[in-house]
């Protein structure tokens, strides 16, 4: 007798989750959620009533997760879970991303996202919040930025912000948040080497703007913030023009110290190694450096009128622009960014 064939057993096996299916399966949940079908969970905020199922916004929040996994859960699952460090409209944005994975961030709601998300420990969110606001960080916000940055820790955010600060500062000075700042993080500013500027008069105006935003609360701190400026670094000229017609200034015995040192510093160029401290340092965004200068002399038998500097930190010599005039046997003298030649001789033997 045959035998008879056993028909062969075919079978697949989805052993990796189908996207499309689990993108379905969410937005079903999510329906449910819109309509309160089978949902355990009833959130309050600020008078407003959200339903959800527990176990989704268990997976989605660890904040949520040990809520309904503590020992006084049966407590917790016969009451509304009111929360009130959320705005409710914020809530409804939370709960939709929870379900879907999917929000829409903005200049108008990204910092209260990033407080929510940084409440309720939704860390992709909170990174998806630190990513747009670095992209969006320019001199009105970087300020504001920074603080947030600082009050919901997010560190890789605050080190972009105060990067931006120091690198953008003259711009930064110019903003409604700048003036505003708080007093702490002004000084921060005044007293950093990396705080870019192209000359140190534009932090002196910035403390100006700063202090004459709110005169009555804040000429108290002048005379300390005022230490903070590096005064010697300013062109003579612009102390006497500008510095020294401010009554602000001239009313505060203290600058009287600053300007003697400032004047000091130009009046006596041979001793301002001894005029030692910070407010006779460059800050490194000034690009100053300590050269070597040379002009005119003789060459052979013929007195030139070729001048160069000599830069010891790439040990190089690079030519600048000539005298007007060759000389040879003359005297050097330099006042602000001018090189004065003086007297001297035209040709050998022969003087000005």
């Amino acid at each position: 007798m045959a035998e008879i064939a056993k028909p062969v057993e075919v079978s697949y096996e989805v052993k990796n989750p189908q996207p499309q299916y689990c993108i379905d399966l969410m937005q079903i949940l999510n329906d449910f959620r819109k309509h309160n079908v089978l949902c355990e969970v009833v959130i309050v905020v600020h008078g407003r009533s959200f339903y959800a199922h527990r176990n989704v916004l268990a997976a989605a929040s660890p904040y949520f997760r040990a809520m309904f996994t503590s020992n006084m859960r049966e407590q917790i699952e016969s009451k509304p879970v009111i929360l009130e460090n959320i705005a409710a409209d914020v809530m409804d944005e939370l709960l939709s991303f929870m379900y879907t994975g999917s929000i829409n961030i903005t200049p108008f709601n990204v910092k209260d996202l990033v407080s929510a998300s940084n409440y309720l420990l939704i860390d992709s969110l909170k990174e998806a919040c630190v990513t747009f606001m670095k992209s969006t960080l320019n001199p009105s916000n970087c300020l504001g930025i920074e603080a947030a940055a600082d009050k919901f820790d997010c560190e890789t955010l605050r080190s972009t912000a105060q990067q931006y600060i120091s690198e953008c500062f003259e711009a930064v000075a110019q903003t409604d948040e700048f003036k505003n700042l708080p007093v702490e993080r002004l000084i921060e500013l005044l007293v950093s080497d990396d705080t870019k500027v192209q000359r140190e008069e534009q932090i002196f105006e910035a403390l100006m703007v700063w202090v004459k935003h709110d005169l009555e609360n804040r000429l108290s701190r002048f005379a300390e913030l005022s230490g903070l400026v590096r005064f010697p670094l300013m062109s003579p000229y612009y102390l006497a023009d500008h510095v020294e017609t401010e009554n602000i200034v001239m009313s505060t015995p203290e600058c009287t110290q600053y300007l003697l040192e400032a004047k000091n510093y130009h009046m006596l160029p041979d001793r301002r190694h001894l005029i030692k401290g910070f407010r006779t340092k460059p800050r490194k965004s000034m690009g100053l450096i300590n050269v070597m200068f040379t002009a005119g002399g003789i060459q052979g038998s013929v007195v030139v009128k070729s001048t160069f500097c000599y830069v010891s930190k790439v040990n190089k010599w690079y030519p600048t622009a000539s005298m007007v005039t060759a000389r040879c046997r003359h005297g050097l003298a330099v006042t602000g960014d001018m090189v004065y030649a003086v007297g001297g001789q035209s040709r050998e033997g022969t003087p000005f």
